[in-house]
């Protein structure tokens, strides 16, 4: 995926390797910047809801090292770890009606004291240093931009060229947001978290494969938007590569499967049923899919009907019948069969 496109440096998607499809790693922008020519300027049009903070930092400083004049444009969104990105330009242009949200770093950890201790004094350091870009970038102290960070503060074009996170603004319209589960920062605009509603963006995690969960070191997951650095314990020897590899292909593999359900014509009327089995069972997309042309279809919510008993027993063995075939001795039975069932018991309770 080239970002150089017009002989500008387009910067769509999640910072680092994203959950939906559209993200740009720090790798392809210094890429990217080699091809463009150190001496010559460059113009960055950026539309990101953030990602992984180190990612971001990196592409920061990569955009600081340019020799030429940089020039960003925030087209939507510059939010989290992409808003340390806007801070690279010379000039900082905030499009008309666009965004930026600047928040203290977040991560998920697991582990003992001792880990969760050293997590936590890693985000501190990393809100610091962040801290002291935002500072520089607008003149504010340190403290002021921390305090501003803890309070994940959304800033509308005009309020960050008066805060002075941005240089100017223009009158060219903001780009649609880039799709990205919205609803995770706690003081997002409700027209982004509408948005993600309606198109279905939703913050997942993929369960890793058998073999990397085993080599995966049990202290720290992968990073939220704006996260630090995992922690690992020392004496503890990772094959970073080979778990890197492995997420990389349960992400690719996670994302083919829901769209593969979702895609098909059973999942209407198997919301529910649907969701149950793909965030919770290893069941392929085909498996999944046979089991939803068998069970009964649920009412939308908002129509009131009667429960039909009969009916609904009617249903429930139906699926039932899918998931384990007769036929007695010497037949295996389907591994989903309590999925599909249990999942039946939930869309009852919903009526």
């Amino acid at each position: 995926m080239t970002l150089l496109i017009n002989g500008e440096l387009v910067l769509y998607g999640e910072v680092g390797e994203g959950w939906w499809g559209d993200w740009f790693a720090a790798s392809q922008v210094v890429e990217a910047l080699a091809e463009h020519g150190s001496d010559n300027d460059l113009a960055v049009r950026l539309n990101s809801p953030g990602g992984l903070a180190y990612e971001g930092v990196s592409i920061f400083n990569a955009l600081k090292s340019h020799q030429g004049k940089v020039t960003i444009y925030v087209d939507g969104l510059a939010a989290s770890a992409a808003s340390i990105i806007a801070m690279a330009g010379d000039e900082i242009v905030m499009r008309e009606g666009s965004t930026m949200m600047i928040h203290d770093p977040a991560t998920i950890a697991w582990g003992n004291s001792g880990d969760l201790t050293k997590a936590i004094q890693s985000l501190d350091k990393l809100g610091e240093q962040m801290a002291g870009i935002y500072a520089r970038v607008s003149s504010k102290s340190k403290d002021d931009a921390r305090t501003i960070m803890k309070e994940e503060t959304w800033l509308t074009g005009e309020e960050a060229v008066a805060e002075g996170f941005a240089t100017a603004n223009d009158n060219e319209p903001a780009v649609d947001p880039v799709a990205f589960d919205y609803r995770i920062y706690a003081k997002a605009p409700e027209h982004l978290k509408l948005v993600a509603k309606h198109n279905d963006w939703t913050f997942r995690r993929p369960s890793l494969p058998q073999s990397a969960a085993s080599a995966a070191p049990t202290r720290q997951d992968k990073e939220k938007p704006m996260s630090g650095k995992p922690q690992a314990a020392d004496d503890q020897a990772v094959d970073t590569a080979a778990i890197a590899q492995a997420t990389a292909d349960a992400i690719a593999a996670f994302k083919t499967r829901c769209k593969e359900v979702k895609a098909s014509e059973p999942y209407k009327g198997n919301e529910a049923l649907a969701e149950h089995m793909i965030d919770n069972t290893d069941l392929a997309a085909a498996d999944i899919i046979a089991a939803l042309e068998k069970a009964p279809k649920i009412a939308a919510p908002e129509q009131e009907q009667e429960t039909d008993p009969e009916g609904y027993d009617k249903g429930r063995t139906l699926a039932t019948d899918l998931a384990q075939p007769s036929g007695g001795q010497g037949k295996k039975q389907n591994p989903w069969t309590e999925v599909v069932t249990k999942g039946n018991r939930r869309m009852k309770k919903v009526k």
